[in-house]
C-alpha cells in the first residue's frame, strides 16, 4: 500500500479514472493483463524479474480500481458531496 501511495496514487489523475465508464475502464485494463499473462514462463512459476517488470501496470490497476471503489461508495453514502479532484 505504501507503494501505491507513494508512487503511483502520486502521478495519477483521479478524474480520467473516474470520470469514464465502466466498460471503458475495464476494457482499458483487459490489454495490459492479456499482456502480463502472455509472459508468464513456460514452467508457470513466476520469479522475482516477472514481478518488477509488471509491478508498475498492476500497481495502476490496483490504484485505479480503489479509486472507483471510494468513488462508487461515495456516490452511495454519501451524495452531496465533492468528488474526486475537486477543490
Amino acid at each position: 500500500m505504501e507503494r501505491l501511495e507513494n508512487g503511483w496514487l502520486n502521478t495519477a489523475d483521479p478524474n480520467s479514472v473516474i470520470s469514464i465508464t465502466t466498460i471503458d475502464w475495464a476494457t482499458a485494463g483487459h490489454q495490459p493483463a492479456v499482456n502480463i499473462t502472455r509472459l508468464v514462463p513456460a514452467n508457470g512459476v513466476l520469479d522475482r524479474d516477472h514481478r518488477h517488470e509488471n509491478l508498475p501496470v498492476l500497481d495502476a490497476r490496483l490504484g485505479s480500481t480503489g479509486l472507483r471503489l471510494v468513488e462508487t461508495l461515495n456516490d452511495a453514502f454519501a451524495p452531496n458531496r465533492r468528488t474526486l479532484g475537486q477543490e
